[in-house]
C-alpha cells in the first residue's frame, strides 16, 4: 500500500486451460471472474477488442454494518502481443483521485452506505505454456479514495484472488484423467475455502454436496460410488470417532459405511506428526480407499490438502505429545544439572561429576552440531540465533512449537522440522537421557557410610533425577517410535 487508499500488486499462476481461452474468461464481463464477490458489471461501450465498463462492488475491511460501495468506471482492451501471447489492459477513465478532490469522490446513499469514485489499473498477461496450459501474469493498482490501508490490502487480495478463481473454474471442469497431482491438491484447497465461506445457515453437507457437482470428477465419483460424498462430508466436519473396521471394495459401500471411514480420519490426524502421515494410514486401513487412490492417483493429494487445513484444528493430541516431551526434556536437564552440583560438592563422587559433566557438554556439543548443519545455508546470523535456545536449554521447547503450529520448513533449511526435532531428542536420550540413569544409579549403589559407619542417605533430589530420566528416555523413545511407524 502507498497510503491514501492506494496499493498495488502482483501474482502469477498456471491455468489448465488453452490461452485463448483463459483470455475469453476474462474479458467476458458476465464470468465468474469478473462478477464474484457480486460485483456488478456494466457494458457502456463494447466493439471487439475495447470496452467501457462501469463496475460496482463491496469493499472489503469496512467496519459491520457500514457498507463502502466502490464504483469504477474503466476502459478494458485486449491485445495479442505475439503468437502465444495475449495481454488484457483495464485503465481508469477518470484521473487519480487527490486529497484535494476527496470530498467530490464520495457520497453517501444512505446512513450505512458511502460510495466511492474509485479507479483501478489492471494489467494481465496470458501465455501460452502448452496446448491446455497457461501462465496468467496479472498486476493491479487500486485507487480507492480515504479508506484505511488495511482496507486496501483486503480489497488488492480480493481482486488478486480473480486469477485463483479462475484457475479453480477451470479445473472443475477437467476429467478424472486429466488431473494431476497439483490439481488435486487445488481441488481440496477449494472445496475448504467452500466451507470457510459458506453463507448463513448452510450446512457442511450442503456445501459438499454443492460442490461435487460443480466438479466433474468428483461429480463422476459421486455418480460411481454411494459412499463417497458421505465420506467426504464427514471428513470436513472433523467429529472425533474411532477408527471402525469397513472391508468391502469401493463398489459394494452404502451411505453409512462412507460415514464411518470419513469419521475415522480426524483421531488419526490428532495423534500423527503431519496431514501426510495421517492421510497414509488412513488410506492403509481401509480397502476402498486404496481402490479409489489407485484409480485415481490425484485424490491422495486432495485427502492431503484436507488434512492441511483441518489438521491446525484437530491436532491436539500432537500438541499434547510434543508439549509433554518438551516439558520432560527441559525438567530432565534441569534435574541433571542440580544432581553433576551435588556431585560436585561431594569429594567421595567426585567422578560422577565429571562424568555428569562430560555427557551434559557431548549432548550439548553434538545438538550445536544439528544446529550448523540444519542451519549452514542461510547465514552464521541464523545459526547463532538458533544456538541461543540450546545454551539456555529451551531448545525443546522451541522445537515443540514450531510441530504443533504446523511451521513450515524455510528455504535452505537442510531438513524439516520434524526430522530437526528427532534428531535433537535421539541426542538428548542417548547422551543425557541414559547416560543419565547409569551413573546416578551407579552413584546410588556406591554412596558410603558416614564417620559413625552409618550408611548415607541418597538425597531425594537424586531419585527425582533418576526417575525424570528415565521417564524422558522412555517417553522419547515411544514418541519416535510412534511417529515414525504411523
Amino acid at each position: 500500500t502507498e497510503g491514501s487508499g492506494k496499493g498495488w500488486g502482483k501474482t502469477i499462476v498456471s491455468i489448465r486451460a488453452n490461452y485463448e481461452e483463459t483470455a475469453a474468461f476474462f474479458w467476458d464481463t458476465e464470468s465468474r471472474v469478473n462478477t464474484a464477490s457480486g460485483a456488478k458489471v456494466e457494458v457502456q461501450n463494447n466493439s471487439t477488442f475495447e470496452k467501457l465498463i462501469k463496475k460496482t462492488e463491496l469493499l472489503e475491511g469496512q467496519l459491520n454494518g457500514f457498507h463502502s460501495i466502490g464504483e469504477f468506471n474503466s476502459r478494458m482492451k485486449l491485445l495479442r502481443t505475439g503468437e502465444d501471447t495475449i495481454v488484457m489492459i483495464v485503465d481508469a477513465l477518470q484521473k487519480d483521485i487527490t486529497n484535494q478532490e476527496e470530498e467530490e469522490t464520495r457520497r453517501r446513499s444512505s446512513i450505512m452506505e458511502t460510495i466511492y469514485k474509485a479507479s483501478e489499473k489492471v494489467a494481465i498477461k496470458f501465455t501460452m505454456v502448452s496446448e491446455n496450459e497457461t501462465i496468467v501474469e496479472m498486476v493491479v493498482e487500486l485507487n480507492l479514495g480515504s479508506i484505511s490501508s488495511g482496507a486496501v490490502k483486503e480489497n488488492l487480495k480480493k481482486h488478486l484472488a480473480k486469477v485463483t478463481e479462475a484457475a479453480f473454474y477451470f479445473i472443475n471442469l477437467l476429467k478424472g484423467n486429466e488431473l494431476t497431482e497439483e490439481d488435486g491438491k487445488a481441488i481440496g484447497e477449494q472445496l475448504m475455502l467452500r466451507v470457510k465461506e459458506k453463507k448463513k445457515g448452510e450446512s457442511i453437507e450442503e456445501v459438499a454436496k454443492a460442490f461435487t457437482k460443480e466438479n466433474r470428477s468428483l461429480s463422476d465419483l459421486r455418480e460411481k460410488y454411494s459412499f463417497f460424498v458421505p465420506m467426504l462430508v464427514a471428513v470436513i466436519e472433523r467429529k472425533m470417532q474411532g477408527t471402525v473396521e469397513v472391508t468391502g471394495r469401493a463398489e459394494s459401500l452404502e451411505e453409512e459405511d462412507g460415514r464411518k471411514i470419513g469419521g475415522s480420519l480426524a483421531l488419526l490426524l490428532a495423534t500423527t506428526l503431519t496431514g501426510v502421515l495421517g492421510i497414509d494410514e488412513w488410506i492403509l486401513h481401509f480397502p476402498a480407499l486404496q481402490d479409489l487412490t489407485s484409480a485415481s492417483t490425484w485424490l491422495r493429494p486432495m485427502f492431503e490438502a484436507l488434512a492441511f487445513k483441518l489438521i491446525g484444528e484437530v491436532r491436539w493430541g500432537v500438541k499434547a505429545r510434543v508439549a509433554i516431551g518438551a516439558v520432560t526434556s527441559i525438567i530432565d536437564l534441569g534435574t541433571d544439572i542440580y544432581v553433576t552440583n551435588m556431585f560436585w560438592k561431594e569429594e567421595t563422587q567426585y567422578g560422577y561429576f565429571q562424568a555428569s559433566l562430560a555427557s551434559l557438554s557431548v549432548s550439548v556439543a553434538l545438538q550445536l552440531f544439528i544446529i550448523w548443519l540444519q542451519n549452514r545455508n542461510v547465514g552464521w546470523k541464523i545459526v547463532m540465533k538458533e544456538c541461543f535456545p540450546v545454551m539456555i536449554g529451551f531448545k525443546p521447547a522451541l522445537d515443540a512449537y514450531r510441530i504443533a503450529t504446523g511451521k513450515k520448513t524455510e528455504e535452505g533449511h537442510s531438513f524439516d522440522h520434524m526430522a530437526e526435532m528427532t534428531a535433537m531428542k535421539g541426542i538428548e536420550m542417548f547422551a543425557e537421557a541414559i547416560p543419565g540413569v547409569i551413573i546416578q544409579l551407579m552413584a546410588i549403589a556406591t554412596v558410603g557410610t558416614k564417620a559413625n559407619g552409618e550408611n548415607k542417605e541418597v538425597a531425594l533430589g537424586a531419585w527425582v533425577s533418576l526417575a525424570v530420566s528415565a521417564l524422558s528416555t522412555g517417553f522419547t523413545s515411544a514418541s519416535i517410535s510412534y511417529d515414525y511407524d504411523t
